[in-house]
């Protein structure tokens, strides 16, 4: 799949799970969902991903304790959860899109990089390389 669908899709566009043919949100749900799942077999889940997550699940129960108990102190986690999930929220994404990380990444490779032909499958792999190789870089110094 070209990266550009990938990013589309996650946008909420899932009618570019498809190359061609008409739009069948239901059919259209089910390959991106299978899409999904062996994206994260193949890649893992990042941990940045697994703490929001965490944090997420950690607000829901705050505020089903809330709910079903009408405890005024779960007010209190309720609004430190927000606060954490809207702090990780903006600091994981760092400002930076894909686009940005193609420039990047176009620039360590040395030619530059279309989103429109390249697949998540080179992309993702391009950017564990990037990875590794500035990882190696920083302990040299």
């Amino acid at each position: 799949m070209p990266l550009n669908n990938w990013m589309e899709c996650h946008k909420g566009n899932i009618h570019y799970i498809k190359k061609y043919g008409k739009r069948d949100n239901d059919n259209d749900l089910k390959y991106w969902t299978r899409l999904i799942d062996q994206h994260i077999d193949r890649f893992g889940i990042q941990d940045e991903y697994k703490d929001l997550m965490d944090t997420q699940v950690e607000l829901a129960k705050a505020q089903m304790d809330y709910v079903a108990d009408e405890n005024r102190k779960a007010l209190n986690t309720i609004k430190r959860l927000e606060f954490k999930l809207n702090k990780m929220m903006v600091s994981n994404g760092k400002n930076i899109d894909v686009d940005d990380v193609l420039i990047y990444l176009s620039k360590f490779l040395g030619y530059k990089i279309d989103k429109f032909t390249l697949t998540v499958t080179e992309y993702f792999k391009m950017i564990n390389i990037y990875t590794k190789a500035n990882a190696t870089a920083n302990k040299e110094k």
